[in-house]
Parts: C-alpha cells; structure tokens; sequence
C-alpha cells in the first residue's frame, strides 16, 4: 500500500503504510528505505537520513540503503559520507553501476583521473545508459585524452541518442583540434537525427552552415 501511494504521489498515506509495516515487522528494512525516499519526496531531508539509518542498524552491509544514504547525502552536499555510503554499497555489490557512477561524480570534485576510472566501471557495467558514457567522454575530455573521448562518443553516436550533448561535445572536439569537416559532418548527424527536439536539430543546421561558409 506504502508503494501504492508512493507512486500516486499521495505521500502522507505513504509514510503511514511504511510506519505500520514497520511496527509489524521491526527487522525488515524495506520499509525504511522506501520511506526515505517519499520523505524526500516531501522535502523531508532529516526523516528520510533518520529512516536509512534506522535501517542500516539493522542490516550495515545493506545494498538499497547505503546507496539512497548515500544518494541523499551527496544531494545534501555532504560529499564524504555519501561516498562513504556509496563505496559500502560498492563493496557489496560490485555489479552497482549507480554506486560506481555516483562515486565518480564526488571523486571529479578532487581526482579527475579516479573519477574518469569509476564512470568507465559504470559504462562497462551498463553499457546502454547513455548518461554514463557521456561523462566518461565528458571527464576524459577534461582531462586532456581527446582521443579516448571521440571514441566515446563516436561510439554513441552510432546508436542516434536522443541527447543533444554527446553531438555538441564531439563537434566541439573536433572544431578545438581544427578538424572543421569532421564537426560538419557530426553536426550534420545531429540535423537528422529526429530523436532530436526541432530546436535542437536547427542550432546543429546553423553551426554546420557557419563553419561551412568560413
């Protein structure tokens, strides 16, 4: 009932269910867990850490609530514990590309280059969530391996995502290395690709027309 409401939105009646499943099973960390994220849902920041820990001392090597601790942490900008969090949600599960993946957001704030190795675990692991190799290519990008990220990104194109960015950052690359026809051409891409918001595919027209005529 608790998930019902959940997924109505409806959640107040949520939080009740998830509180009288509680009393009926005090051991069972499900319900925490997914209290925490209708707390906040909510805006309920402090319930929803209050109900992960309540379930982590239950179960410390718990999987679902490390990661959402260490998911609300880091949206609470407390970057350490989230890590903390997350590397234990790691450790018990090393097939957790949302874990890997989120410990490579926090380490890009100080190593670039752990950070670069983290997201590359998560692509391995999921390799058609789109989002994971963009920030790999992304973060290769900044850290000066121009060549690792067009092949990244080369790579995604093939499969015309429905993203803007992967097309933006390659045409980039290539228009920073001096490779103009190579940037035409993927802007060029992203203009047929009807994946693409209207919009969207006629910025890609206008750049490729203005490189053209230079």
């Amino acid at each position: 009932m608790g998930n019902f409401y959940g997924e109505r939105r409806e959640y107040e009646r949520a939080v009740a269910c998830y509180q009288t499943a509680t009393k009926l099973q005090p051991n069972d960390i499900a319900p925490r867990v997914n209290a925490s994220l209708v707390y906040n849902a909510l805006g309920r920041n402090e319930q929803a850490e209050k109900s992960l820990r309540e379930a982590l001392r239950i179960d410390p090597a718990s999987v679902p609530a490390n990661l959402n601790l260490g998911l609300l942490l880091a949206e609470m900008g407390r970057s350490s514990e989230a890590e903390s969090a997350l590397r234990k949600a790691f450790d018990a599960d090393k097939y957790n590309a949302v874990a890997a993946y989120n410990i490579g957001i926090l380490r890009a704030q100080s190593n670039l280059a752990e950070a670069i190795e983290w997201v590359r675990k998560a692509k391995e692991l999921r390799p058609g969530e789109p989002k994971y190799a963009y920030t790999l290519a992304f973060y290769l990008h900044e850290n000066g391996n121009d060549d690792g990220a067009v092949r990244v990104l080369q790579k995604m194109l093939e499969r015309k995502p429905a993203s803007a960015d992967p097309y933006a950052l390659l045409g980039q690359i290539y228009e920073q290395s001096g490779r103009k026809n190579d940037a035409i051409a993927v802007y060029r891409q992203a203009t047929d690709n009807q994946s693409l918001p209207a919009p969207e595919r006629y910025r890609f027209a206008q750049r490729a027309n203005t490189l053209e005529n230079r």
